[in-house]
């Protein structure tokens, strides 16, 4: 009756540390973590409701890499002092470890059914939690995109103007040409030079258009490629501020991931700088 109410509690967020401790007494231990194992990090990670930060987190983690289902006489770190730990594995993906104290096999056992349990109700608590923060990072940065179409639209929007006006122009200038060569036609000779220079305007206007003909559809585009890296920030960050904290920050597999961010920030970078700097020249 007693371990059916503490699975009760076990389902309470908010008294679940405390809970945990009161199983671990009841197991000769002192204290009781359960961890999970992070598919994309490939490590074991304390469950929803247990310290997300534990003093020296390598010897915690060469701890519960151990080959065996129940580990005995192992010691980690814990509080002020190093401790005595028993962990029991449930298949590969969770792992309850009992810090202090002298539990029995019969304690280990039951540890192991009480795992069995709290397992699954942790883990779909974990997809939860991250399913909302990558819904709330990708509510984010759709607004921001959202919101660079519309300034990428309106810089669409001056450009085709411009290029009207440049149209008319051309059209403007065409025709006074024409009339000229014909009122001045007895000076064809000295016109030639007048119509090369022409020539060389329209030729020069007819690049200008192929030019913002080019940054038109080169503006569409960025608009779409800048996704790929935004896509790419969202889901990184969202497992460093989810999952790491202090020292863990230190693990070489966190530091590959902060080099990813690095590349994704640095690639959504050189496209604006890419973008401004051709609107700039035009």
């Amino acid at each position: 009756m007693e371990l059916l109410n503490y699975l009760g509690q076990f389902a309470d967020q908010s008294t679940r540390l405390e809970t945990a401790s009161k199983f671990a007494c009841l197991l000769n231990a002192k204290e009781l973590i359960i961890f999970l194992k992070d598919p994309e990090l490939n490590i074991f990670l304390p469950g929803i409701g247990f310290p997300q930060t534990l003093p020296e987190g390598r010897k915690w983690q060469m701890f519960l890499k151990g080959g065996a289902d129940v580990v005995f006489d192992g010691h980690v770190p814990y509080g002020n002092a190093t401790s005595p730990a028993a962990a029991v594995r449930s298949g590969t993906e969770a792992i309850a470890v009992l810090i202090g104290g002298c539990p029995t096999e019969k304690d280990l056992t039951l540890l192991g059914q009480l795992l069995g349990i709290i397992a699954p109700l942790l883990r779909q608590e974990h997809r939860v939690l991250l399913a909302e923060s990558r819904a709330t990072h990708n509510a984010k940065l759709v607004d921001k995109a959202e919101r660079f179409t519309m300034t990428l639209d309106t810089i669409r929007q001056n450009l085709m103007e411009v290029i009207e006006d440049n149209t008319s122009l051309l059209l403007l200038t065409k025709e006074q040409n024409e009339e000229l060569a014909a009122a001045n036609e007895e000076l064809r000779a000295s016109n030639e030079e007048v119509m090369a220079g022409i020539e060389e305007l329209n030729t020069a206007n007819q690049k200008l258009l192929r030019i913002n003909a080019d940054l038109d559809n080169f503006i569409y585009t960025a608009s779409h490629d800048l996704k790929a890296p935004i896509s790419n920030i969202e889901g990184l960050v969202s497992m460093l501020t989810t999952r790491l904290s202090g020292k863990a920050l230190e693990d070489c597999t966190t530091k590959q991931i902060i080099g990813m961010i690095n590349t994704s920030v640095f690639r959504f970078k050189k496209t604006l700088l890419d973008l401004t700097e051709i609107i700039r020249v035009e």
